[in-house]
């Protein structure tokens, strides 16, 4: 009886895994929602890209600048700091952009071998910012909230931080590449 179990079970992961989830990614986009957060929801394909294509649109104006792929391909091979995936999260009204910066990617040179993470790497600085934070509030009032979500978002500054963040990063770097990381 435990035979006819075992065997039972392999065929249910069999027909789901090899028939009905490649029909369904075949023909629905399936997300959670920013609103219903433990309920999943189908999108036909074309649907979801009349829902897409103007956030896309949106984002690459006013968020992203567009780099040529010869460009890209350099600045990625001269670093370890990688890229994200970008996926939308429907909302009431419009789409959440996410990444995920915690997941690993495969290395560029052996695709076999996954590298860091981006928040791997970006951990000391962002160390050193929450230092800093704490530190001396005054200097870093004026940034609010962004601080405290620095990992998870790309910001600008107008004005250069203070010399002693680039030395403490700096320094990072240093003691990193001498324990050979």
């Amino acid at each position: 009886m435990q035979k006819r179990n075992e065997i039972f079970m392999e065929f249910l992961y069999y027909l789901v895994d090899s028939i009905l989830i490649p029909l369904i990614r075949s023909n629905f986009y399936v997300t959670e929602s920013n609103i219903h957060k433990n309920r999943l929801f189908f999108f036909r394909h074309d649907v979801w890209r009349y829902i897409a294509e103007p956030a896309m649109v949106t984002l690459k104006t006013k968020m992203f600048e567009e780099v040529k792929l010869e460009d890209a391909m350099r600045i990625l091979d001269s670093r370890q700091l990688g890229f994200s995936q970008l996926r939308l999260l429907p909302k009431a009204a419009s789409v959440r952009p996410i990444m995920n910066l915690r997941r690993r990617t495969a290395t560029r040179r052996d695709r076999k071998t996954l590298g860091p993470s981006i928040n791997t790497i970006l951990g000391p600085l962002h160390a050193v910012l929450q230092h800093e934070k704490v530190r001396c509030p005054s200097t870093l009032s004026r940034w609010g909230r962004r601080l405290t979500t620095s990992r998870r978002h790309t910001w600008s500054v107008s004005d250069p931080p203070c010399s002693r963040w680039a030395t403490c990063i700096s320094a990072s770097r240093i003691s990193k590449s001498a324990s050979g990381r």
